[in-house]
C-alpha cells in the first residue's frame, strides 16, 4: 500500500498527469475572466513579484480568472532580474484590471506595504505570493461572507500543493472544520497559530494604516497578530482558500532554516507575539488559554521549523536556539508541552535544559 502511494504521488508531482492538469485549469481562467460590474464590491488584490518566472503566470491568471470583474490587480515588480517583468507586462495587455508598479528590490515586507499605498479605492484587500494560486471561487466566497457580516476581516482554509497533489497544511483542520461568523479569537484559538498573510480578506477601512516590517523574513507574522487581536470578531470560510506552492528544497524562503538571521528574525518576530498576546490577557481580551496555545504551536511549528538545523549549524546558532526557546517557552506548563505535537519537541525541550552535545544525541537517535 505504502508503495502504491508513493507511486501516485509521484506520478501527481511531475510528468503528463500535472502538465495535463494545469492546461485544463489554465483553460478554465481564460473562459472565467470577467467583465467589469460596477454593483460587484471592489478587491483589491496585491502581488509582490520578484524572479519567479516559471511561476508567475499561473499566480495572475488564477487571480484574474476568479470571475471577479470589480477587481484590481496590483503587482509589484520587486526588482526582478529575471523575466518576471516582461510576463506581466504581456498579461497586463490582455487585462486591464492588472497594475504593474517597478522598484527597487526591498523584500516582501517593503512591497507588499508599497502595492497597499497604490491603492485609491477599494472595498476589500486580499495578499497573494507570485509562486502559489488562487482557488477558482476564493473571492467570491471570501466576499459573500464578509457582506454578510460585521467581521472586519475573513480567514480561509489554507492549502499546499506540489504538482497536482493538493492537500491541507498540517496542524490546521481544527481551525476551518466549519464556515463560522462574527466569531472570536477566544472561540477559535488556534487561529493565532495561523499567521500567513495570504488567507486574509481585509475590509480596506480595517486594514488601511497597517504596515509590514521591512528588511526582516516572516514578516507577515507581527502584523498579522496584531490585525487578529486587534478585530472584534472573525470570520472562517471552511473552503481551500489558498494554494502554497511547495518549492524544491533550497528554493523557499521558508527553507532557510540553518542561517542565523532567519532564525533571528523569526524569533523576533515571535517575541514581538508572546508580548502581544501577554497584554491582550492582562487586559482581558484574550483567554489566557489562547496564550498557552499559542505556546503550543509555537513547540510544534515555529521551534521544530529550525531544531533539525543543529546538527549542521555552529555552537552560535545552538546558543541563539537556546535562549530563544528558554525565553519564549517560559511560561509554557506541562499542559502546553502535552498539546505540542511534531517529531522534533523533544529536540526542543533538550535544547531548553542540556547542551549542543546532548541535543544532538538526541537528534541523531531519531534517525530513520
Amino acid at each position: 500500500m505504502n508503495q502504491l502511494k508513493r507511486i501516485i504521488r509521484r506520478a501527481l508531482a511531475r510528468g503528463v498527469v500535472p502538465a495535463f492538469y494545469y492546461s485544463v485549469k489554465r483553460v478554465t481562467w481564460r473562459l472565467n475572466k470577467g467583465t467589469a460590474r460596477s454593483l460587484e464590491p471592489k478587491v483589491t488584490v496585491v502581488l509582490p513579484v520578484y524572479n519567479v518566472e516559471a511561476y508567475l503566470a499561473d499566480a495572475v491568471n488564477s487571480i484574474l480568472g476568479q470571475g471577479w470583474g470589480n477587481l484590481d490587480l496590483i503587482a509589484v515588480n520587486d526588482g526582478a532580474t529575471d523575466g518576471s517583468l516582461a510576463i506581466l507586462e504581456k498579461l497586463a495587455k490582455g487585462d486591464s484590471r492588472l497594475r504593474i508598479h517597478t522598484k527597487v528590490n526591498g523584500g516582501l515586507g517593503a512591497a507588499r506595504n508599497t502595492g497597499v499605498a497604490l491603492i485609491k479605492d477599494t472595498d476589500y484587500l486580499l495578499f497573494v505570493d507570485s509562486d502559489d494560486i488562487l482557488p477558482l471561487g476564493a473571492i467570491k466566497r471570501y466576499v459573500e461572507a464578509l457582506e454578510h457580516s460585521a467581521s472586519p476581516l475573513a480567514i480561509g482554509r489554507p492549502g499546499c500543493f506540489y504538482g497536482a497533489r493538493y492537500f491541507d497544511r498540517p496542524g490546521f483542520k481544527a481551525t476551518y472544520a466549519q464556515d463560522l461568523r462574527e466569531v472570536t479569537v477566544n472561540d477559535i484559538p488556534d487561529v493565532v497559530g495561523d499567521l500567513t498573510a495570504w488567507n486574509k480578506f481585509f475590509k480596506w477601512d480595517f486594514y488601511k494604516g497597517s504596515k509590514f516590517p521591512e528588511g526582516i523574513r516572516y514578516e507577515d507574522m507581527t502584523l498579522m497578530m496584531k490585525l487578529l487581536l486587534k478585530a472584534p470578531t472573525i470570520d472562517v470560510v471552511s473552503a481551500r482558500q489558498y494554494a502554497w506552492r511547495v518549492r524544491g528544497e533550497g528554493e523557499s524562503l521558508s527553507k532557510m532554516t540553518t542561517e542565523l538571521k532567519s532564525l533571528n528574525d523569526r524569533v523576533g518576530s515571535m517575541s514581538e507575539i508572546v508580548a502581544m498576546l501577554k497584554k491582550a490577557v492582562k487586559a482581558g481580551r484574550i483567554d489566557d488559554s489562547v496564550y498557552k496555545g499559542y505556546l503550543s504551536r509555537a513547540i510544534t511549528l515555529d521551534f521544530q521549523l529550525f531544531a533539525p538545523a543543529i546538527e549542521e549549524a555552529n555552537l552560535t546558532f545552538f546558543a541563539a536556539f537556546k535562549l530563544a526557546a528558554s525565553e519564549l517557552l517560559r511560561d509554557a506548563d506541562e499542559t502546553v508541552w502535552a498539546n505540542a505535537s511534531g517529531r522534533y519537541k523533544s529536540i526542543v525541550r533538550e535544547a531548553m535544559v542540556g547542551s549542543r552535545a546532548s541535543t544532538l544525541l538526541r537528534l541523531r537517535a531519531l534517525r530513520p
